[in-house]
This record gives C-alpha cells, sequence and structure tokens, in this order.
C-alpha cells in the first residue's frame, strides 16, 4: 500500500510499505516528457489520436494500491523509475528544493562555475530547475549562461 507521495526538485518519491517484507521507496523522475495520469483524467495532448484513452500510448508502468490506479508514461524514454529500499534515500543527494523558502543561494554567486550549468545540476545548490526553465529565467534577468561569479559584470 502506498504511505505517502513526496516530492523534492524533480523527482516524486512513492512511500510503500508491505506486509512481511521491507517497505520500498518508488522514485519517479520524469525526464522531459514523461507523465502520471489516471482513469478519467487523460489529456487529449497524451493520445496519438487525441481522444483520453486510458492507459496512454507509451505506458510503462500501472501502479495500482488503495483501490486507485496511475499510469507513468514517457514517450521518450528520458524519465527513471527506480525502487529502492527505504535506507537508500535517493533525496539525500539533492540539493534544497528551488520551491522551499530559505534556500541558501551563496553558493550560486561565489562560484566560479557557468550558472546555468550551475542550476541545471540538482546536486550542487538546488534542485528542481530543467534547461527550459533555466533558459527562460536566464534570458528576463539577461544574465549569460557561461556567467560565473554573479557578483562581478
Amino acid at each position: 500500500s502506498v504511505k505517502g507521495v513526496l516530492r523534492k526538485g524533480k523527482l516524486l518519491r512513492v512511500e510503500l510499505e508491505s506486509k512481511g517484507r521491507d517497505d520500498r521507496h518508488l522514485y519517479l523522475h520524469m525526464g522531459m516528457t514523461g507523465r502520471i495520469s489516471c482513469p478519467g483524467r487523460v489529456m487529449k495532448l497524451e493520445s496519438l489520436k487525441g481522444d483520453c484513452a486510458y492507459p496512454p500510448p507509451h505506458t510503462h508502468l500501472i501502479l495500482k494500491a488503495n483501490g486507485h490506479e496511475a499510469a507513468y508514461s514517457d514517450p521518450r524514454r528520458f524519465g527513471k523509475v527506480i525502487l529502492r529500499p527505504v535506507t537508500e534515500d535517493e533525496f539525500a543527494e539533492l540539493a534544497p528544493d528551488a520551491l522551499n523558502d530559505g534556500s541558501d543561494y551563496d553558493g550560486i554567486v561565489e562560484s566560479t562555475t557557468g550558472i546555468k550549468k550551475l542550476l541545471l545540476d540538482q546536486r550542487a545548490v538546488v534542485s528542481g530547475i530543467g534547461n527550459w526553465i533555466c533558459d527562460e529565467v536566464l534570458y528576463q534577468t539577461q544574465i549569460h549562461p557561461d556567467q560565473t561569479m554573479l557578483t562581478s559584470q
């Protein structure tokens, strides 16, 4: 059964409880095109025919728990599905989440690495920023992707 679902950065963790076995965590990374759909809630853009058929095309995993069902689909196969014992926490390797308040961004200001490379590294300073968000933020703030030491011009 599912005990809980959490997100950190671009990684989703489904906490699983099993009777007679060690509990496990199922990690889902959507990549560029991964999606989770439920019966009756499939977006038309996921279907080759433009309908809302469930499960959608390119479904790689169907999860059933607690009387509910969800399908993980990924047409381009850039995503990941990882099953780990609770003791192997994939979240521990990630930098603080971009959407959490109170994150320390001094590492970005003082870094000698280009800002885009730093923002895309999910383990460096912040997690949860993908390529198109990074490009848009840097464009809107007029910061060159290769700029380092953000206090300098």
